[in-house]
């Protein structure tokens, strides 16, 4: 999904890997954080409130989009259950805040 807002564009649920770089203008929220990653949920933080979208892959961008899950106070942390998480890959996230500007990949986590 691509949305063109006064930001400039917001891409969404889509594959990003394979490139030797995703440009990204203006400023941006810092990339959330992913703490835990296992074949059947993944669960993080993040700076600010939003919408975290959680990727897995080989390395470390957004081969397969795995599902979405709210950043919100108090505590700003998210969690996605109940879906499959391929084992011996990485795990990633963006985080989309209320203006629409998304981050860079978070670091990656490999799921056992």
């Amino acid at each position: 999904v691509a949305e063109m807002g006064t930001n400039g564009v917001h891409l969404t649920r889509n594959r990003l890997f394979g490139n030797a770089a995703v440009l990204v203008g203006g400023t941006q929220p810092a990339a959330p954080i992913v703490n835990t990653a296992t074949s059947s949920g993944v669960s993080g933080t993040c700076s600010v409130a939003g919408l975290v979208e959680i990727f897995s892959d080989a390395s470390d961008q957004g081969e397969q989009f795995l599902g979405d899950a709210r950043c919100d106070p108090p505590g700003l942390a998210w969690q996605l259950t109940g879906v499959d998480v391929p084992r011996r890959r990485n795990v990633t996230a963006t985080l989309t805040d209320a203006q629409a500007r998304t981050s860079a990949f978070s670091a990656p986590m490999s799921v056992p």
